[in-house]
Order: C-alpha cells, then sequence, then structure tokens
C-alpha cells in the first residue's frame, strides 16, 4: 500500500502552502475543536479556553496512536495527517491572536465570542508571539504529515 503515502504527499504540500484557506476539513476540526470547550467547561475558564484546541489535537492523535497500535497501516496514516491538519488548522487560529480577525463560533449563539488564543496568549503575556507561536504549530503541522506519509509499509 505505497500509494497512500504518495496519495497523501498531495493535500499535505497543500495545507502546507495554502496555509489558512478553509476546506471541509477544517469543518471537522472546527466541530471537534467547538466540542471540547463543552468537555472541558466544567474544569474552569483556562481549560475551558484551552479544550477547544486541546480535544482538537487529542481526538486524531490518539485514533492515530490506536490505529498505530493495532498495526492499522492505513488508519494509521489518515488519523495522523488528521492531526498534521488539525495543527496547521490551530497555526492559524494561533496566528490571529492579535488581529482577531478570523469570524468565531459562538455555541451560546450570542455575538460575543472570546478568541481563545487571545485571551491565552494575552494571559501568559505572549500574545505579540502570537505569529511565532502559530509558526511553530505549522511546523508541527508539517512533521506530523512527514510521518504520516513515511509510516512503514508493515507495522510490527
Amino acid at each position: 500500500m505505497w500509494w497512500t503515502s504518495a496519495v497523501l504527499l498531495v493535500p499535505a504540500i497543500y495545507f502546507m502552502a495554502s496555509r489558512g484557506h478553509y476546506t471541509i476539513m477544517d469543518d471537522v476540526d472546527l466541530f471537534v475543536h467547538e466540542m471540547g470547550h463543552l468537555v472541558f467547561a466544567p474544569f474552569g475558564m483556562p481549560l475551558r479556553m484551552a479544550g477547544g484546541t486541546l480535544l482538537q489535537l487529542i481526538v486524531p492523535l490518539a485514533l492515530a496512536i490506536y490505529a498505530f497500535s493495532y498495526s492499522y497501516r492505513l488508519a494509521s496514516q489518515l488519523f495522523t495527517f488528521w492531526f498534521g491538519h488539525s495543527l496547521i488548522n490551530v497555526s492559524v487560529y494561533v496566528a490571529d491572536a492579535q488581529a482577531q480577525s478570523l469570524p468565531l463560533v459562538s455555541l451560546a449563539g450570542g455575538g460575543n465570542t472570546l478568541h481563545d488564543w487571545n485571551w491565552m496568549l494575552g494571559g501568559l503575556g505572549l500574545l505579540e508571539y502570537d505569529a511565532a507561536i502559530g509558526i511553530v504549530f505549522w511546523l508541527c503541522g508539517g512533521a506530523a504529515f512527514a510521518w504520516a506519509i513515511s509510516i512503514p509499509t508493515r507495522l510490527i
């Protein structure tokens, strides 16, 4: 099944090069992200704010680890690829912390939504580094794509 690596290479290059262009995968990430706010809400404001990003990254990573542990190569590749895409998606959100130009979703339906990363980075005194932190997430996404593509044909 070497062909799956070749097939994944094309969207990996696209997602790395077109960072910020919205695709259907971003809809999946958004859904999981918003559910993360609900899941982590009982644990206080800091975890509620971080919960969207946390769940958005935990879900595909946990699925990738599970698939890898059972030697499901294709599933390992796809979930690792999804994890990489989620990192790219987060990189765009982090880099927007100061500008706050991205449209935000509110599950409460109100117009007053907080920008997760503006709140978190502002609270940590790191708001001015939003672009640099976003690049770190983008690079990690590229590393996840590289891992997804290079998962060996035969798993242990």
